[in-house]
């Protein structure tokens, strides 16, 4: 089984137009934190998609300990962009 690269990419694209940004916005904290959280809302919405597939296998377990983890890191950084609004 070959695994899809789509994801790759977009995270590459996501992580340029996070840098653009950065440098367009004179160093926004709000801004960079904001499009943080939008990959961390990318990465939540992944994580959700393979529990959801993964439901009786024995791969589930470590999804779900991840995904507790990828929901505290959203949280932090939602949080930290909250502080700066």
């Amino acid at each position: 089984e070959i695994a899809p690269v789509e994801g790759s990419y977009l995270a590459a694209i996501h992580r340029a137009w996070m840098k653009v940004r950065q440098i367009l916005s004179s160093n926004d904290e709000y801004v960079i934190l904001s499009e943080a959280e939008f990959g961390e809302d990318q990465i939540k919405a992944a994580y959700k998609d393979a529990i959801e597939q993964a439901t009786s296998t024995a791969v589930y377990p470590l999804l779900a300990r991840q995904y507790l983890n990828v929901c505290q890191g959203h949280d932090r950084i939602k949080a930290l962009r909250d502080a700066r609004a």
